[in-house]
């Protein structure tokens, strides 16, 4: 029987070396780069493993543009639950998008 539903912030604070309840046990990293109409895009991905058994992937595609200090570029964050320990618990929501880091830091603090 499932006990309760995690949310996928705790991941996410946990991902970014933020205070949470869940500890990452290890992870692999993976980059790419593309050129694209002659803009330079990359894409990070991190795959996390959790002690508590889940798996969380973070990918991040983003164009290679000059920014300044005070924007929030755009560019794409996906998280996904790719695994949760059976019968225990839910991590939700299972897939979570933004489309700049600056979403991505409101959600993680709304969520905190």
């Amino acid at each position: 029987m499932k006990e309760a539903t995690q949310h996928l912030a705790l991941y996410v604070r946990a991902l970014h070396g933020a205070e949470s309840t869940v500890c990452v046990r290890d992870y692999t990293v993976s980059s790419n780069s593309t050129v694209d109409e002659g803009l330079e895009v990359r894409e990070d991905t991190l795959t996390a493993t959790f002690t508590n058994g889940v798996v969380i992937r973070r990918t991040l595609e983003q164009d290679r543009l000059p920014v300044s200090a005070d924007t929030c570029p755009e560019c794409w964050i996906i998280y996904e639950v790719l695994e949760c320990p059976v019968d225990q618990f839910t991590v939700a929501p299972a897939h979570m998008t933004f489309n700049s880091t600056c979403r991505e830091t409101w959600w993680m603090t709304y969520h905190n």
